[in-house]
């Protein structure tokens, strides 16, 4: 099936176009059968599984991308941050210059939460934790999606993130009218009876398009290869000459006798073992000539380990990946592999979790991981080895593909063949039998107002797949039943949940608990630390101090809980990264920025829960403030002053630091001052190179948060079956039919403000008035060329300066787009205090939000009225009850 035939799915030329840019003209075997089904093509649900590098990824992409297009919803849910972030790149990258609004929601990005609690996006990438959490707040993100695209779902059976999956996916279905549910897995050997729990049709292949061999490298002897899907097998040589008995070296041995152009994944289970093994690799494989250009692309990273590794090695063709790097260097890594400049990467299965790289040999280095737990090593399931093994052979960048496990010891390759290789895969089954702490699930539940009591509650989880496979056929409801019992009764005794007239409702503070997605006892932990006389005047280390001792910190790197501390006082004090990694690391394991920033993100969950729980506690605002402020310093290491700049992403940490720290004594925060800067502003402070980023950045970052905006009130507009046509001119035009544009929505059916011209300016542009109740409202509208830069206050006092309205006025409101220049807000503010000046600057957003709330009901006409002529000073989006 070609690509192009996609559009008789109801998708445009474009998205077709940007497919065939991307190298996809031909679908694979379970796409060609996915496109042919009529349940899925008419919203049906359904489970697609096929194995690793088949494809399936596209159909849920497709399938987003359509509901998008139709100017409604998708939701595209993934298990990692990692694969957040590459799903995000690639969309955003393919499907923002056609007009979608692609956002994303992980651990390491939650600045397009807002946009995706109003519904104002088109394609919403978000991690399984972060749905959870974003629903206690807005439970109607997902009602208001007509898909929901779950990858990976097979992850269900995983007891970290299974129970949560499993619950979400319980309380889709329940909804009416329900999202079409997509679920992506990998190959399984048993359903389970997850497809009738569903309700979903089950369209399967077990066939890979690209060939997949599997043996096991146990020695210089030829090796049995395996194609498992095709029952095929064969005997390939192996050129090492002589005995070796050290698997590390037959490791080397194997790959430094591999032809230069063939490219290898080594997967290892501990972070310190891919560094050393890269270590070695490097020193032992021949060197290469590297452009400059390379050369330029690493220095662009922080002074960190990865980057010194990679001025040492790139011209060896070497290189690792893990947890310990940031999201820029692990794209700069995964890069540098797609073009051939990286011959083997040695990494940890953060690589293998979704992040598509052509490999043509896959080396499973290690097949037991140490269980801190347990105190010992035990062996990795068939799934995370058939994760691993797929990584090789990827469909469209080679013709088949080879994964090798390294025995540890001589006389394996019947054991880990029968183990592996021929390995029974997983049953798709639930987690929850198995992790039996319901409280946090429990709280969501009520907190989302699915349940007023405990029965409602017992009856919810009766829907659940873990009753249906589980609990109801070994005839164990009562034990599911009494836990839910107990976990209300531990929720109530915390303060969490209480009993009212109305049954069962959750408390403030419980409302917080179930939105911040901690565990029920690091939150009362967290309550406690708020309760204490000496939180108030806590410095940033005791604050610190006190969350790295919880559960979620236990697991990160350092694991001394003084040095966890102390590294993130340092952190967000601005120390360099060169100095951090220095002394944090020892002989057997490196600290990378990447392991800094999941530290810093942890640290920034916690200190935001925490603040909120002040909040709610009644205690003074300003230590919320005061933890509000660490928090994002946290996640950045930058002052407070930075973070807006520092969520574009545009500069590195170092080069962010300098635009408040720098010989000159100069200081440049404001997005806004920085777009009209002049370069020899940032003489000695950046580079112009850094400035053009940064001022393209900023400019695309006001256009998208519009592009969002606009989606959202149009979606509105479908459900009202009203004003479509005018909020999409209002949001498009500019000059001189901007302003008329607003007249004409004022002025709808179900709106009618009663506005009209009165005069004209000098430009030739109409003003507005509106009658209020002690005066004249006056109406002026202004937007700048492109939408890509907020409204100055000289703008503004431009457009009331040429108003030729002489009778008396009780308000003047201007509306900008896309908003409104932070000094021109300031000054507004500013007046609006000391009651100098009867004015009000309102962004364009607010006044359709104002438009289609009169619509909806939700303000009356003088309500609306009221808005317009007593607010004085800036009128923000957060002001109004979205």
């Amino acid at each position: 099936m070609d690509i192009s035939e996609l559009g008789q799915i109801s998708l445009a030329p474009q998205f077709i176009d940007a497919w065939h840019q991307r190298g996809i003209t031909t679908l694979t075997e379970i796409q060609s059968k996915a496109f042919s089904d009529q349940t899925l093509l008419s919203g049906g649900n359904v489970l697609i599984i096929a194995p690793t590098s088949s494809g399936k990824t596209l159909i849920g992409e497709v399938l987003s991308v359509r509901a998008a297009s139709s100017l409604h919803r998708a939701l595209y849910l993934v298990p990692f941050k990692a694969l957040a972030e590459e799903k995000y790149i690639e969309f955003a990258d393919t499907y923002r210059p056609l007009g979608i609004a692609v956002v994303v929601s992980s651990a390491d990005h939650n600045e397009f939460d807002t946009d995706i609690r109003r519904g104002d996006f088109g394609v919403g990438v978000i991690v399984y934790e972060k749905l959870a959490q974003l629903l206690v707040q807005s439970p109607g993100i997902v009602s208001d999606c007509l898909i929901v695209v779950v990858d990976e779902v097979q992850l269900i059976r995983e007891n970290e993130r299974g129970p949560l999956l499993e619950m979400l996916l319980t309380r889709i279905k329940r909804l009416n009218p329900s999202p079409q549910i997509v679920c992506l897995s990998a190959t399984v050997a048993d359903l389970g009876g997850f497809d009738i729990w569903m309700g979903a049709k089950v369209i399967q292949t077990n066939k890979r398009p690209v060939p997949l061999w599997e043996g096991v490298l146990e020695g210089p002897s030829a090796i049995t290869l395996h194609n498992v899907g095709d029952t095929l097998m064969r005997k390939e040589k192996v050129n090492i000459q002589g005995t070796i008995e050290d698997r590390e070296a037959l490791l080397d041995a194997y790959i430094g006798a591999l032809p230069a152009d063939k490219q290898t994944l080594v997967f290892r289970t501990q972070l310190d073992a891919t560094e050393r093994t890269a270590l070695r690799l490097a020193q032992s494989l021949p060197p290469r000539p590297i452009s400059t250009q390379v050369r330029t692309r690493v220095a662009l990273l922080e002074d960190t380990p990865i980057r010194g590794f990679l001025d040492r090695f790139i011209d060896r063709g070497v290189a690792y990946h893990n947890a310990g790097l940031t999201v820029d260097e692990r794209r700069l890594v995964e890069s540098l592999f797609r073009e051939g400049i990286l011959r083997v990467i040695v990494a940890t299965a953060t690589l293998a979790a979704g992040v598509n790289l052509p490999a043509d040999i896959v080396i499973m280095a290690d097949y037991r991981r140490y269980n801190r737990q347990m105190r010992t090593r035990v062996g990795i399931d068939t799934a995370e080895y058939k994760n691993c093994a797929g990584r090789a052979g990827r469909y469209g960048k080679r013709t088949q593909g080879t994964c090798l496990i390294l025995a540890e010891r001589q006389g394996e390759t019947a054991i880990l063949e029968r183990q592996y290789i021929q390995g029974k895969l997983p049953i798709l089954e639930s987690a929850i039998p198995r992790t039996p702490d319901l409280a946090h699930n429990v709280l969501t539940v009520v907190a989302e107002r699915l349940a007023n009591d405990a029965t409602d509650i017992i009856r919810l989880f009766h829907e659940s797949l873990a009753f249906a496979s589980y609990y109801k056929p070994g005839g164990r409801e009562e034990e599911l039943d009494d836990d839910i019992r107990e976990s209300v009764n531990t929720l109530s005794g915390l303060g969490l949940v209480a009993e009212t007239d109305n049954g069962l409702e959750v408390t403030i503070l419980g409302k917080v608990a179930a939105r911040s997605g901690v565990s029920i006892r690091t939150f009362g932990a967290l309550t406690e630390m708020c309760q204490q006389e000496s939180v108030e005047s806590a410095t940033d280390i005791q604050i610190f101090q006190a969350i790295t001792s919880v559960a979620e910190m236990e697991s990160l790197r350092p694991y001394s809980q003084e040095q966890r501390a102390h590294l993130l006082a340092r952190w967000v004090a601005g120390d360099g990264v060169s100095a951090l990694t220095h002394d944090y690391s020892d002989d057997r394991y490196g600290l990378g920025l990447g392991g800094i920033d999941t530290l810093g993100s942890v640290a920034e969950w916690l200190l935001q829960t925490t603040a909120q729980i002040s909040s709610v506690l009644g205690l003074p605002t300003e230590l919320s403030s005061k933890l509000n402020d660490l928090a994002q310093r946290s996640h950045f290491g930058v002052p407070r002053s930075l973070v807006p700049l520092a969520q574009l992403r545009a500069l590195r940490r170092s080069d962010l630091l300098r635009l408040t720290n720098n010989e000159r004594g100069v200081t440049l925060t404001d997005p806004c001052e920085i777009l009209d800067a002049e370069p020899s502003q940032f003489t000695g402070i950046l580079s112009p190179k850094q400035v053009s980023v940064l001022k393209e950045k900023i400019a695309q970052s006001i256009t998208d948060s519009l592009r969002r905006r606009k989606t959202g009130h149009l979606l509105r507009c479908d459900r009202l079956a009203a004003l479509r046509p005018l909020v999409n001119r209002v949001y498009d035009a500019g000059g001189t039919d901007f302003e008329r544009a607003i007249e004409d929505l004022l002025n709808a059916p179900n709106v009618e403000l009663g506005a009209h011209r009165f005069t004209r300016q000098r430009t030739g542009q109409p003003d507005l008035e509106l009658a209020g109740n002690s005066g004249t409202v006056v109406m002026s509208a202004t937007a700048s060329e492109g939408n890509q830069k907020p409204i100055s206050w000289a703008k503004s006092r431009e457009i009331l300066g040429s108003v030729g309205y002489s009778g008396i006025r009780s308000n003047a409101v201007v509306i900008g787009k896309p908003d409104f220049h932070k000094t021109a807000i300031d000054n507004a503010k500013e007046k609006a205090d000391r009651g100098e000046d009867n004015l009000l600057l309102m962004p364009v957003d607010v006044i359709v939000e104002l438009c289609l709330q009169k619509i909806e009901g939700k303000l009356s006409r003088e309500e609306v009225l009221s808005y317009l002529e007593n607010r004085r000073g800036y009128f923000s989006r957060d002001e109004l009850d979205l």
